[in-house]
């Protein structure tokens, strides 16, 4: 799933919290049938993401907030010692 978010933004660029949510949330919802589960796990997504340097915010806190690849086109700030480990740490809600 991490893939094909990181697909869209590279396609669509910059994008509000909003548009991905609008992007991702019917794509999960065979996996996770409750909304709120799903903001969750979009939100936990980014939340790694950014963590890693993976995306960052080009635009302002809340609602003015825009996500975007690093300008090093998605490389993880810290590289991955072993190639088993370029997927995400999120796992689907249980």
């Amino acid at each position: 799933m991490e893939g094909v978010a990181i697909a869209q933004v590279e396609h669509l660029g910059p994008q509000p919290r909003a548009k991905i949510d609008g992007l991702l949330l019917p794509k999960l919802q065979l996996w996770i049938p409750e909304l709120v589960r799903r903001k969750e796990y979009v939100r936990t997504i980014l939340k790694e993401m950014s963590k890693e340097g993976r995306i960052q915010n080009i635009g302002g806190q809340t609602k003015a907030a825009r996500w975007a690849l690093t300008p090093d086109g998605g490389s993880p700030k810290h590289p991955q010692t072993s190639p088993n480990t370029t997927q995400s740490k999120v796992g689907f809600p249980k």
